[in-house]
């Protein structure tokens, strides 16, 4: 993805950020974000259990979501970050779980000032 990036090296060409496919690749997705920096324009906000790639609400899995907005905070992220969650595990209760999700990224988005 880096080379890609450098590649190409246009102003609208970036990177999307997909939290839940990095964490059940074992990524450190703080560190994700520290190598592509700036570069990322848009998040997409799932959770899992780092192993599989389940798509529940952010906080309901095993990722460390205030290192996520450290990061993006400190790369003065102002891109879109869309809540990125189904599939049979939560297609019972996708209304619920989108509104958690909503919330919990409410809140992060007020401690972190974005």
């Amino acid at each position: 993805m880096l080379k890609l990036l450098e590649e190409v090296n246009e102003e609208n060409f970036g990177a999307v950020l997909d939290c839940g496919h990095l964490n059940a690749a074992k990524e450190i997705i703080p560190l994700s974000i520290e190598k592509l920096g700036e570069k990322i324009m848009y998040v997409h906000a799932s959770d899992n259990d780092g192993r599989d790639n389940y798509h529940f609400a952010p906080g309901k899995g095993t990722i460390d979501w205030d290192g996520v907005f450290q990061a993006l905070k400190k790369h003065k992220f102002n891109g879109y970050i869309a809540i990125d969650v189904g599939g049979e595990e939560v297609k019972n209760r996708l209304n619920e779980e989108v509104l958690e999700a909503k919330n919990f990224l409410e809140k992060l988005f007020e401690k972190y000032g974005f």
